[in-house]
């Protein structure tokens, strides 16, 4: 982005620099015949609804340029994936066609999370740091593309880095690692070992590290859970499975069956009222319900 395109201004610390570039990777708008807008509008701190453009320029506005700047969602394209996208098909066919209004600063803790990444992320040598890998398939004779970005590979140790930052490591303590990044983190070992063969042959472990954005009395503030130990897998998850019924489902326009439950399991289970996680506090869940009680819990 230039220095125009920002507004004029041209001077910004480096470190925020640094957040900014980090975090424009992070946050995508999608667009076209798959999904339009997704977060398309601001709920100000002026107290108006604006479209992105209109935000950057409110003067009311009360966050810094830089990090309204920062925050903005990017676009995805048609028939792109990425990794994450696949954990929960059905939230990912929703944020790619929903038109939602959102606050700026309910996403300040994904900055934050960000800047965290970009400070460790210092010590790797520039080209393995946010490492890309990808993978083509053939979806009903279209060529659709599943990507993803490695946070870090220290080639020296051959540990392969997925960093993540969390409000608490006490959770992970008590309860160990999180599946989805299980999922995530092995999906990338293995298209990287197709991608690089080479340099995948150098790497013997694969790390899902937790950074507390808070401060720990109980537990540590840094977490690692290692394939190595047995605590990771490195399985290949069903990412062809997620990829064809996401790619299908915004073609047709109708949201994959099944809802954001259990990772490892493709198998539909009971809505619960219950609101448990991971609905609770999910911006979609309202339509996602609906469309699920009207098909019968089928849809």
């Amino acid at each position: 982005m230039t220095t125009e395109q920002r507004g004029g201004h041209a001077s910004h610390s480096s470190l925020f620099e640094k957040f900014q570039l980090a975090y424009d990777k992070a946050l995508r708008e999608a667009q076209g015949p798959q999904g339009r807008g997704v977060w398309s509008r601001v709920l100000c701190e002026c107290g108006k609804e604006h479209s992105w453009d209109d935000y950057l320029l409110c003067k009311d506005a009360k966050l810094p340029e830089i990090l309204r700047w920062s925050i903005r969602p990017r676009k995805l394209e048609a028939g792109v994936y990425h990794v994450t996208e696949l954990i929960n098909p059905r939230y990912s066919f929703y944020e790619r066609t929903t038109e939602f209004a959102d606050r700026v600063v309910d996403k300040l803790h994904f900055f934050v999370g960000k800047a965290i990444h970009v400070a460790l992320q210092e010590a790797f040598p520039q080209q393995w740091r946010e490492v890309e890998v990808f993978k083509d398939f053939n979806v009903d004779g279209e060529v659709v593309t599943l990507v993803g970005h490695i946070d870090a590979i220290d080639m020296t140790t051959g540990i392969m880095y997925e960093l993540k930052s969390i409000s608490s490591t006490l959770w992970k303590q008590k309860f160990g690692v999180d599946k989805r990044h299980v999922w995530q983190l092995s999906a990338y070992w293995n298209m990287f070992r197709e991608n690089r063969p080479a340099q995948a042959a150098r790497l013997r472990d694969a790390c899902i590290a937790y950074i507390s954005k808070s401060r720990e009395y109980k537990a540590s503030p840094w977490m690692e859970f290692h394939s190595s130990k047995g605590e990771v897998s490195l399985a290949m998850p069903p990412v062809e499975d997620r990829l064809v019924m996401l790619h299908r489902a915004l073609k047709t326009g109708i949201a994959p069956p099944h809802l954001c439950d259990d990772i490892t399991t493709l198998l539909v289970k009971p809505y619960v009222k219950t609101e448990k996680y991971p609905c609770k506090g999910c911006k979609f869940r309202e339509t996602c319900v609906k469309a699920y009680e009207a098909a019968g819990g089928k849809a």
